[in-house]
């Protein structure tokens, strides 16, 4: 059987849901070592994390990483080399430099910052290393990643799904309610090669939990009744437990083909603006069909 992990194990290990295991490299986390650091940028963050990779980078290599890292989003790298003694970005700065743990003739490449996002950029730098240090490894290895949160935060700090409102929890409603962001749901994707191959759920059948997930959302009762009473309904007339997966066959032909795109793949695939190059689409509607379909075209101009 494929192995199986968690979300919270995949992001805290590989810094995304979709991990190439043929990657070696892993995350370190150091939050609790430098927390009472003096550098600031340490004591200060929520988190911070590392890479270690075997052998000594240059400055040149680790400025082209910092640059990746930049247009991603992300404030910059830190470093850290031993070679015999220590050099790197804040040896003046954090006077325990061996609580990392550093071997000789090894490069660490940190990140801080917000937790998720500095997971998240590690995730990024990771795969840029594996590529970078030739170290992707042949073959295909596959995964299922499981119990994904049922919630997050939005940018609001408004409380919204992660995937959808419709997934079974994995835990008591009643945890749910309590720590809806963390709280787990019966998901799970299914991943090759770093790509997302399937993705499903088992689905919600108790209506009571449903209209419970409603309410933790923050919907009132008179929106989920408009939105959503036809569903309520129905599952209250005796929905057994189900659940499903949909998985992306192009995209599994992509990988065993060698292939970087699904376009290399598909028979006849459209073009970059959504061209049908062999059936001419899209191409022009007669008024006739569009009222049948009680559909109107606005010009935007007029």
């Amino acid at each position: 059987p494929f192995p199986r992990m968690k979300y919270i194990q995949s992001m805290e290990k590989y810094g995304t849901d979709k991990p190439d295991l043929r990657n070696p490299l892993m995350i370190e986390e150091f939050t609790e070592r430098v927390k009472d650091s003096p550098f600031r940028v340490f004591s200060s963050s929520e988190y911070t994390g590392g890479i270690r990779v075997k052998g000594i980078l240059s400055r040149r290599d680790i400025q082209e990483l910092e640059e990746r890292i930049k247009k991603e989003g992300g404030k910059g790298v830190l470093y850290l080399v031993k070679e015999g003694e220590y050099r790197g970005s804040f040896v003046k700065h954090h006077p325990d430099l061996d609580t990392f743990g550093l071997n000789d003739g090894e490069t660490l490449l940190l990140i801080s910052g917000e937790r998720k996002q500095a997971l998240t950029l590690l995730g990024i730098l990771r795969n840029i290393l594996g590529e970078k240090l030739g170290l992707i490894q042949d073959g295909f290895r596959f995964v299922w990643i499981t119990r994904f949160p049922l919630f997050e935060l939005d940018e609001d700090e408004n409380i919204t799904p992660c995937h959808h409102i419709f997934t079974m929890p994995a835990v008591s409603i009643e945890e749910v309610r309590e720590n809806p962001t963390t709280a787990e749901g019966m998901q799970y994707d299914l991943v090759l090669n770093g790509v997302e191959l399937a993705s499903g759920s088992i689905r919600n059948h108790n209506p009571e939990i449903q209209r419970e997930l409603f309410r933790i959302m923050g919907l009132s009762e008179d929106e989920i009744e408009e939105r959503f009473g036809f569903l309520l309904e129905a599952l209250s007339l005796g929905a057994p437990p189900h659940g499903g997966i949909a998985p992306g066959l192009d995209r599994l032909c992509m990988l065993l083909a060698g292939e970087e795109s699904i376009r290399d793949v598909i028979a006849f695939p459209k073009t970059y603006q959504g061209l049908g190059l062999m059936e001419g689409s899209p191409s022009y509607v007669h008024k006739e069909l569009l009222r049948e379909l009680h559909i109107k075209v606005v010009d935007d101009d007029a």
